[in-house]
This record gives C-alpha cells, sequence and structure tokens, in this order.
C-alpha cells in the first residue's frame, strides 16, 4: 500500500475512534441520569471523566486520562490529515472550509469536555464528530 492509502486508511480509523470516544461520553451521560437524582448523575459521570485507559494490563502509572485519549486521536487525526495534503495538495472548495469550520467546533468543545463532562456538551461533540465525517 503507498503513503497515500495508508494516509487515508489511518485516517479513517481514527476518525471510527474518535466518533467512539464521542459516542461513549454520550450513552454515558443518558444512562448515568436514568432513574437519579441531577448531582447524583454529574458526579457518576466525572467519576468515569476520571477514568483511565487502559484499565488492565498497564501499570496504573502509565494510564492515560480518558478524555486525553480523545486528544491523542485528535492528534492522529490532524497528522494523518495534514499527512494526505501534503501528499496530493488540499482540495480547493467550500466542503472543504465546512470540515475545516466543523474540525475547530470538535476542539471548541473539547476543551470545557476535557475538564469536566456535561451532557449537553457530549450530545453537541457527537454531532459535531458526525457531521465532521460526513463532509
Amino acid at each position: 500500500m503507498d503513503l497515500i492509502r495508508t494516509s487515508a486508511f489511518l485516517h479513517i480509523v481514527f476518525s471510527i475512534l474518535l466518533t467512539g470516544l464521542a459516542l461513549y461520553w454520550v450513552i454515558m451521560s443518558s444512562a448515568l441520569a436514568k432513574g437519579r437524582e441531577a448531582t447524583e448523575a454529574v458526579r457518576l459521570l466525572d467519576t468515569a471523566h476520571r477514568a483511565r485507559w487502559p484499565h488492565v494490563v498497564v501499570p496504573p502509572s502509565l494510564r492515560i486520562p480518558l478524555p486525553w485519549m480523545t486528544w491523542l486521536v485528535i492528534a492522529a487525526l490532524a497528522a494523518t490529515g495534514l499527512g494526505s495534503i501534503a501528499l496530493r495538495g488540499a482540495p480547493a472548495n467550500g466542503l472543504w472550509w465546512l470540515k475545516l469550520a466543523l474540525v475547530a467546533a470538535v476542539i471548541a468543545i473539547q476543551i470545557p469536555l476535557t475538564l469536566r463532562p456535561h451532557p449537553f456538551l457530549c450530545r453537541i461533540q457527537f454531532a459535531l464528530v458526525l457531521a465532521t465525517i460526513l463532509v
């Protein structure tokens, strides 16, 4: 497989991982809110937010906080995207600029989600990730 195809393949894989992480937070915030008081749901969501990954095999001191996994995936997406642009050039159309705006929105929403998860922001993040992938 040549370099362009490898970069595109990795970009797709990291896009799937980003979608999965966004979906995780939507499902987690929805599941924790069912049948609980709002304060209890927020406390449990905050506990999930402090989880570290991977939860097995790796020594606890080397585990990455779960919110930072999203940043690592975003960085990998940026690297593979820039690699693809370097190899074949950037498209010069409106969809390209729309995708860049959506990526900026994903990053802007990720900043407060890194500090503290909020169910509404989790849903917005998931919608933005899906929209970015569709574009």
